[in-house]
């Protein structure tokens, strides 16, 4: 059986994750006191980011900026972290931080940003922080518009498309990502260099473009058609997602095809989630999925299941 993604969380952690889950994010920050310092992935591994480089770059712009422009002596600059940025593991080890969820999980990009050594200053010194803190936050920002970026639909009838973008070689621990549903629109925040893309998406043919060149401060920007697979594979597609049943309303047996910790959505026919889990999968096979106490009615729902791999879509029949 799943557990449910918002078990024995703080109603905090709930309503950010209910609400990251209604946008599309690109890159995000949090803002913690205690240090002076920008904190970047990862906190639960060792292993690097994929876009490591990129994160250095970055976070050092941000702390040498607000190191600058601050006023401050040694403001962003302690004994510590004399140049203002540290990997999270490399600090201390923690689990289940909004960074890392954000990273592994949503296929953005996201920081800590530790802007003072005081813990719990006053709010009237607030205003001091934002000042320091702002010149760089809005820089930071501004990387969003840069990458490579670009709009991904049918070929045939122009329909956007959630897409999964992964760049050949590089992308590891969930940092390929996705397109934006509604409107095709992605953006893939990378250093400079020259790349190959692999995208791809359900019931359409897998795409690669090799020789993409992500230039510093600039957009990248491509118009991405996918083809649909022809009709003798849609129809086996077709045939192998539909015949899934809840004869007893509470459990579906599920296939595996990636171990690891899965995201499972359920969404009804008008798009709005309805249920979300994680689970962590030891290996590939079929598993019985519990939906109990999800109060869903009878009817069609469309199942997602978002791994560090790729996504999986079913269409499900809940029956009484």
């Amino acid at each position: 059986a799943g557990e449910s993604v918002y078990m024995d969380q703080q109603p905090e952690t709930r309503a950010q994750m209910e609400f990251l889950e209604s946008i599309y994010m690109v890159s995000g920050a949090n803002f913690h006191d205690g240090a002076e310092v920008v904190n970047y992935p990862f906190d639960t591994w060792q292993d690097l980011h994929a876009d490591d480089e990129w994160y250095r770059e970055t976070s050092g712009e941000y702390a040498a900026t607000a190191q600058q422009g601050s006023g401050v002596v040694k403001y962003m600059e302690s004994v510590r972290f004399p140049d203002g940025i540290t990997n999270g593991w490399e600090w201390y080890f923690t689990e289940g931080s909004r960074q890392d969820w954000i990273n592994y999980y949503y296929h953005a990009r996201e920081v800590t940003i530790e802007i003072t050594e005081e813990k719990h200053p006053p709010a009237s010194e607030l205003p001091y922080y934002w000042f320091y803190n702002y010149p760089s936050l809005l820089r930071y920002i501004e990387q969003s518009l840069f990458g490579i970026q670009g709009m991904i639909k049918d070929k045939d009838t122009g329909e956007p498309l959630q897409a999964t973008i992964r760049i050949q070689d590089h992308d590891k621990l969930g940092s390929q990502i996705l397109s934006d549903s509604p409107t095709g629109y992605f953006a893939r925040l990378i250093e400079p260099g020259i790349w190959n893309l692999e995208i791809s998406a359900d019931g359409y043919e897998d795409l690669q473009i090799n020789g993409v060149e992500s230039v510093r401060d600039q957009a990248c920007w491509l118009d991405i058609e996918l083809s649909s697979l022809d009709s003798d594979i849609r129809n086996r597609q077709s045939q192998k997602i539909s015949g899934i049943a809840f004869l007893t309303g509470s459990e579906l047996n599920l296939p595996v095809n990636n171990a690891g910790v899965h995201g499972i959505y359920i969404y009804d026919l008008k798009g709005k989630l309805v249920h979300q889990y994680y689970k962590n999968y030891p290996s590939t096979g079929r598993y019985m999925y519990s939906l109990e106490g999800t109060g869903l009615p009878s009817g069609v729902y469309i199942l997602k299941i978002i791994t560090p791999v790729d996504i999986q879509s079913y269409k499900i029949f809940k029956l009484q």
